[in-house]
């Protein structure tokens, strides 16, 4: 008699679902993922780059996003969509060729080519910039629901980053955080009140969007240019794009205090330049002074008056030459009276001297996504009512208190690596 094999039933295990945080502003999108239970890691977006630039090319029969629109943006602005997000709902219309595309249908090609590498995602968090009105991010919700994007909410960038930045150095009162893409530099004063954030006001200015502070630098490059060799490379438009694709290592470069060198080269000459990190900063003194007024005049008007406790400072406006500089500056150079001293530098009374002396924290260029995902967990977790978070948000509890923190480290400015 043979024995029989039976099969002996095992209980099914269902893999943890997998969460997105994503970050998505008019000058690129980036995201991580993965459960609830574990760190998240970054997402490939962009072929081999984990970023996508917010760039569509026109140049083919079908628009394409990435870094195709990317290398057209100075070689043939034209055929290049660029900085639409802001323009949502809005008649602006970007044509080339046979293509016709308003601001919506600019952003379903992006998210059309997003669903790709998030088709795995069971709940996905949007980090957005804070300029948007509730319309447009209502608005970007639909066109994700379209390219079958699991989008299970939103928050606020001004939020997101300051978020992020609390995890590192909690703070008690009101916060600066500022931050900057395509379309405008952004600040927002944020208070904690040791149960949630929530922002006072946020204004836009785009005037000093991120295109206009490369444009100064790139302006800059080419005059030195003309000084060395009576050449100006804007007169070649390859020329001009290889030098602005150049920025991004060149910003990163000067941020860390080291020479950069700039390759220029055209089919009948080259040239290559080497530029110390200060020069970079004497480049965009006048955006800096521009900001800072701007700043100055936002804190002014907030209905806090109370002293900024911290500086919250994302990746990509910790690398505008010259400004991390200046609020450090501006904190170390603070008189420890109740009233300010006059002061000839126009940074020195940027922060109101009252109470604790403020830090600067430089977030890394992940920040906003991440927290994006933390929300992502806390929605799938019931703990907060999934939707758009834009003004307010629960901060995490956690045995360490602002009070009890290490006084030393409350000038703490915390650096990030370039990705």
């Amino acid at each position: 008699m043979g024995w029989v094999r039976r099969a002996i039933p095992t209980k099914n295990v269902q893999p943890d679902p997998i969460l997105v945080g994503l970050d998505l502003n008019s000058t690129a999108a980036r995201a991580v993922h993965g459960p609830a239970h574990i760190e998240p890691r970054p997402l490939v977006l962009g072929g081999a780059a984990e970023d996508l630039p917010m760039i569509l090319s026109l140049e083919n029969r079908h628009p394409v996003a990435g870094h195709a629109g990317a290398v057209l943006c100075r070689q043939a602005p034209h055929l290049a969509c660029l900085d639409f997000l802001a323009s949502l709902g809005e008649r602006r219309e970007w044509a080339a060729g046979r293509h016709r595309l308003d601001a919506a249908k600019a952003l379903r090609v992006v998210f059309d080519h997003l669903q790709g590498a998030c088709a795995d995602a069971e709940g996905i968090v949007l980090a957005v910039p804070g300029y948007l009105t509730r319309a447009q991010v209502a608005l970007i919700a639909q066109l994700a629901a379209k390219a079958k994007l699991k989008i299970v909410g939103s928050l606020a960038a001004p939020l997101a980053n300051a978020l992020a930045a609390y995890s590192v150095q909690p703070w008690v009162g009101t916060a600066l955080v500022l931050d900057i893409d395509d379309h405008a530099l952004v600040a927002s004063t944020v208070t904690a009140d040791g149960d949630q954030l929530w922002v006072h006001a946020t204004q836009k200015w785009a005037a000093l969007n991120l295109r206009v502070w490369k444009g100064r630098i790139l302006d800059a490059i080419a005059d030195r240019c003309v000084r060395q060799s009576r050449r100006d490379p804007r007169d070649c438009a390859s020329a001009e794009q290889s030098i602005y694709e150049q920025l991004e290592h060149a910003l990163g470069r000067a941020k860390e205090g080291k020479f950069v060198e700039v390759l220029i080269q055209t089919t009948h000459w080259y040239q290559n330049l080497i530029l110390r990190p200060e020069e970079f900063a004497s480049f965009c003194d006048r955006l800096v002074a521009q900001t800072v007024d701007h700043v100055r005049s936002l804190l002014a008007s907030a209905s806090t008056r109370e002293t900024i406790r911290c500086i919250c400072v994302t990746h990509a406006a910790s690398r505008l030459p010259g400004l991390v500089g200046v609020l450090e500056k501006a904190i170390q150079a603070q008189p420890q009276s109740a009233e300010p001293l006059p002061s000839a530098d126009f940074g020195d009374d940027l922060i109101e001297p009252l109470g604790e002396p403020a830090g600067v924290v430089v977030l890394p260029h992940d920040a906003a996504a991440r927290s994006a995902h933390n929300i992502a967990v806390s929605f799938q977790r019931k703990e907060l009512a999934r939707g758009h978070l834009e003004l307010t948000i629960p901060l995490p509890k956690s045995e360490a208190t602002p009070a009890d923190a290490d006084p030393a480290k409350r000038n703490l400015r915390i650096l990030s690596a370039d990705p």
